[in-house]
Order: structure tokens, then sequence, then C-alpha cells
């Protein structure tokens, strides 16, 4: 399955150290179920973009070039589901980061879907080209 982050950008948001940490479900270090992990973290929120932004005008899924908003979008998504999952016991701040880091994903998402946040990529059945109309 496709999806609009990488490995590189979930770690940029929430550091390599805690990925890792929040992945490792099995809490065995084992790289490739953490990889599989990550991954998996990735695809989820990937589908709630798409599902999320589905009845947009906008053409979904995107094609690459992704627009930076929907990767960080993405990014943030996958790091709350990582931490999620593991249910780790964390702090309270950590707890209200990533809750803060989930809730400015899905708002953004939502002023990407009320049209406040424009992007610059193609629309359901329309051209990004301006359109010329002619009375004849």
């Amino acid at each position: 399955m496709a999806t609009y982050s990488e490995r590189e950008d979930v770690e940029n948001v929430y550091g390599e150290e805690n990925v890792r940490d929040w992945a490792d479900i099995n809490a065995n270090g084992d790289p490739a179920q953490i990889a599989a992990r990550i991954t998996w973290a990735r695809e989820r929120a990937y589908t709630r973009i798409n599902s999320r932004l589905r009845s947009t005008r906008y053409k979904v899924p995107f094609e690459s070039p992704f627009p930076q908003d929907i990767t960080e979008c993405e990014a943030d998504l996958a790091g709350f589901y990582l931490f999620q999952a593991r249910r780790l016991d964390g702090d309270d701040q950590t707890v209200k980061n990533l809750s803060h880091m989930k809730k400015a994903a899905y708002e953004t998402l939502d002023q990407i879907t009320s049209g406040i946040l424009t992007l610059d990529v193609d629309l359901q059945g329309h051209t990004n080209a301006p359109s010329v109309y002619s009375d004849e």
C-alpha cells in the first residue's frame, strides 16, 4: 500500500528512539517487526486521510509529489497510532503532546475539507489551469 510519508518523516516529528520504542509492540527489539509496525501506522494514517478527504474537491489518493501538509498529517497520525497501540506509560506531558499532534492533524484535514487550506494538486474532474468561457 502506498503512503504519503516515509519512516524518516515520522522520526523527524517524534524522534528515532521514540518511534522505535513505540513500534516495538512485542518489546523484543526485532528490526523487521519494528519496521513492519511503522509501515502499519503510516498505512493506517494514509487510509484515514483518504477517507477524510474523499468527499472534497481533491482527487484522492494524491499523486506524488505529495502536498507537504498531507505528509505532515500522516507522520503526526502515524506516531500517535504507534504510541497508542504500544500502550506505554507516558508522562502526562507526553500524552498531552501526542493528543495535540493528533488533534492538529485532524484540524488541518478539516481546514482542507472546508477550503480554508488549499492544496496545489489535481481536483476531481477539474484541471488546476484557469478556465476560459465564451458567450458565443
